[in-house]
């Protein structure tokens, strides 16, 4: 299966763990296929930055260096033309949408 998630789902997996953390480790089994791009890896290193995550970091002993490094250990990056406007509520999410259709995704996890 070939997947893609988009950033909160990714922060979710790293820092707090839980269903999108079973999604990486499956992944890590080769049980499925994670794809991501550069526009969102970008995002990814953007949102982990914020200051807010400082003590998330501390607690689970990692850095935003070695999160995306791990993360990138486990993905094939694709290049992701940019759409349409698509997702009207939340045009971020554009970037997941180009993704899984550059990957040729079976499944795009958007976060609730």
């Amino acid at each position: 299966m070939r997947l893609v998630l988009d950033t909160n789902c990714v922060v979710s997996a790293f820092l707090w763990g839980g269903t999108p953390r079973q999604i990486i480790d499956a992944a890590v089994e080769s049980q499925c296929r994670l794809f991501t791009s550069g526009a969102l890896l970008a995002e990814l290193e953007e949102v982990l930055a914020r200051d807010k995550f400082t003590p998330r970091f501390l607690a689970v002993q990692t850095s935003v260096v070695r999160l995306i490094a791990e993360y990138t250990g486990q993905v094939a990056v694709v290049h992701a033309p940019g759409i349409s406007p698509t997702i009207i509520t939340d045009p971020d999410d554009d970037q997941v949408l180009a993704c899984a259709v550059a990957a040729r995704a079976d499944l795009m996890k958007l976060a609730a």
